[in-house]
């Protein structure tokens, strides 16, 4: 990034390539235990008198857990989690295991934000280093130390005095960690070995991280191991602002005016405040551009680069996880009647219809009892805690990808260990639909994906009215999720499955006649769902695997007997998996578990990924004329020299060691 010879000083950034890209186009980490804007930095320094060169490393790395930010035309989305924290352990773990391996001992500094926003990935970052301390066979416990700090509420002014108390508090992780000194008397003789490294992160890894680095090595060089003299400072800081700005126009597109720690370069008064900010505002917005126009382009030339042709990547990676050719996927929904997981129900007879699925789909309904205190205040989450415990005690090698809940309504998205990096960019949202929108007691959870590389899928778990006679309101339900979540018409596919309480007409004497006798074409043909869809008044585009099994709706408790209590409720398939776009449908049937009043159905279906490099590697778009893409980054390398620019007129005559260094 910089030298400085007459103060014989230097230092080094090297960027790492296993999880390279562009500000929103890299976040977190990948299956292979690499993290975005992976960086080591080596702060070295010559001896006063010549004698010894010593040097002082520290990297910094995303957040290692699986999370996705997206820019917006206004800004940044928030950071939001691509996996669970228990789906992100493995590739945790490798990452830490490989930091070990490579430094020593670790002093992770987590620098985000307390506040609800970046709250989000300190919390998943917390309970994968719970998870990997409690794990005795990765041996990590007193190798990993874990520590947070807020630095945007604590370092306002971005200057690294305000850093000295947690310099202070990290005092013996200074003396543990070292630094190396090699003597240049004697070029064979190393006299310290660094024996740990600090690994340090904010959201983008850029401002904060920097801001801390150059504390940290501040602080090591002269308080701790005396090596570097006082004198010195301002050549320090110097060369830090030079890679605070380099790195930002690495990853961001932008330089910052942030990184001027130095106190002759922070203005002051009522003038210099302003002009901060209007500093402050011409890089944000370069970083914006950036993101929005430029990254893409960027992004693929780093791809190029880095990994060659897709089809050279998928030689590389071919045998991770499953078939790149089609992904299975089990569908399953359950109407469990306010109740938890009962002891006498085998799981197994749901869920193991064939060999292993690589994702699974539970939807729930009344996963809670539909109380006026549930509905209207907060339904509790312990009972889909407990089906997702029993669920994964029923499914050794997966891990649950995301879980979410709308009072009674409940959707577990669970996928192989192996076959993770087949599934990103998860995102949800809900729909109520009860007593006309007003109240969730009945509703949709929607979760919409990326398989692969390219092919999206929307995901949906419903209940909709109740009664005989509301056929009218159900098709409303349907109609109002459908303008809600217009994802639901436009993505590759969609699978929507739930209690649609859609009913026979038939009495019920006749319907008990038949489903005694095993006969449900004649019920079929008075079913309410298909009789509407038929007359293109519910499902618009959806198709539904042949129907072979006994209506799913309603049992006594605890039994096989048909509901017999004085309601009368005619026997019905209440319980529904629809289904369009680019699946195959393979399996439909139900199972007889007896714990509610509900039985539990489930579809099996082929996702087709033909074509798509589906583990995770370059995106085909490396392809595309190479005249095309060379104009792109021309005009990218056009709006970020004048970032360099503003960076001269106040390093002087250092500028263009700023400028030529943000290749670093």
């Amino acid at each position: 990034v910089g030298i400085d010879q007459p103060n014989g000083m230097a230092l080094i950034s090297r960027c790492g390539k296993g999880h390279a890209g562009t500000r929103f186009n890299a976040r977190g980490v990948n299956d292979d235990g690499h993290v975005a804007n992976f960086v080591e930095t080596e702060a070295i320094v010559l001896a006063d008198d010549g004698s010894t060169l010593s040097s002082f490393v520290q990297v910094r790395g995303s957040v290692p857990v699986f999370w996705e930010q997206r820019a917006t035309t206004v800004g940044a989305g928030p950071p939001a989690l691509s996996r669970t924290a228990d789906a992100s352990l493995p590739a945790f773990a490798e990452h830490m295991s490989t930091l070990r391996q490579l430094y020593g001992d670790i002093a992770a500094i987590n620098l985000l934000a307390f506040k609800e926003r970046e709250a989000v990935l300190s919390s998943a970052y917390s309970e994968c280093v719970r998870g990997l301390l409690a794990d005795t066979s990765a041996d990590m416990s007193d190798h990993l130390h874990y520590f947070t700090y807020d630095a945007a509420a604590r370092c306002p002014t971005m200057r690294i005095e305000e850093l000295t108390p947690l310099m202070t508090q990290l005092h013996a992780q200074f003396e543990v960690v070292g630094y190396f000194q090699g003597s240049l008397r004697d070029t064979s003789a190393t006299l310290r070995r660094q024996e740990g490294v600090f690994r340090t992160n904010c959201l983008d890894c850029l401002d904060r991280t920097n801001l801390f680095q150059a504390a940290a090595a501040w602080h090591a060089l002269t308080t701790v191991h005396k090596v570097l003299s006082k004198g010195r400072r301002a050549t320090h800081l110097r060369l830090w602002e030079e890679n605070g700005a380099a790195l930002s126009v690495a990853y961001a597109g932008a330089s910052t005016s942030k990184t001027r720690y130095s106190a002759a370069k922070k203005r002051t008064g009522r003038t210099g405040f302003m002009t901060s900010l209007v500093d402050d505002a011409i890089s944000g917005a370069q970083r914006l551009y950036s993101s929005a126009f430029l990254d893409s382009a960027r992004q693929e030339a780093m791809d190029c680069v880095l990994y060659g042709t897709a089809a050279e990547l998928h030689a590389l990676h071919g045998d991770r996880g499953t078939s790149t050719s089609d992904v299975t996927l089990f569908v399953g929904t359950w109407n469990v009647n306010g109740q938890p997981p009962a002891a006498h129900d085998d799981l197994a007879d749901w869920l193991h219809p064939t060999s292993g699925a690589d994702l699974y789909l539970i939807g729930f309904q009344e996963i809670v009892d539909l109380t006026a205190e549930s509905v209207l205040l907060s339904a509790s989450k312990e009972n889909s805690r407990l089906w997702e415990r029993r669920i994964l005690r029923c499914l050794p090698g997966y891990a649950t990808v995301q879980r979410f809940q709308l009072v009674g309504v409940a959707l577990i998205l669970l996928a192989k260990r192996s076959a993770m990096q087949l599934i990103s960019h998860v995102t949800h949202s809900t729909v109520r639909t009860g007593f006309g929108g007003y109240t969730a007691n009945k509703g949709s959870v929607i979760v919409s994906a990326t398989l692969g590389k390219r092919v999206r899928i929307s995901l949906v778990a419903s209940h909709m009215a109740a009664g005989q006679s509301h056929v009218e309101e159900r098709n409303a339900d349907v109609a109002t999720t459908l303008d809600a979540v217009p994802s639901l018409r436009t993505d590759d596919a969609a699978i929507w499955l739930g209690d649609f309480n859609y009913r026979v007409n038939i009495s019920r004497a006749e319907a008990l006649r038949l489903t005694a006798a095993n006969d449900i074409a004649p019920l079929l043909r008075l079913d309410q769902l298909r009789q509407e869809q038929r007359e293109g008044r519910t499902f618009p585009g959806f198709e539904e695997q042949p129907i072979t099994f006994l209506p799913t709706y309603k049992y006594n408790l605890n039994s096989d007997t048909y509901d017999d209590s004085e309601k009368e409720r005619i026997p019905a398939w209440t319980d529904r998996i629809m289904y369009r776009g680019v699946v195959q449908p393979l399996r439909y049937a139900r199972a007889e578990l007896r714990s509610s009043d509900h039985k539990p159905v489930y579809a099996m279906f082929r996702v087709p990924l033909a074509g798509d490099d589906a583990t995770g590697g370059a995106p085909p778009a490396v392809a595309r004329d190479a005249v095309g893409l060379a104009g792109r980054l021309a005009h990218s390398q056009a709006v970020a020299s004048p970032t360099n620019s503003v960076a001269s007129q106040h390093d002087g005559q250092d500028s263009s060691s700023s400028s030529s260094s943000s290749s670093s």
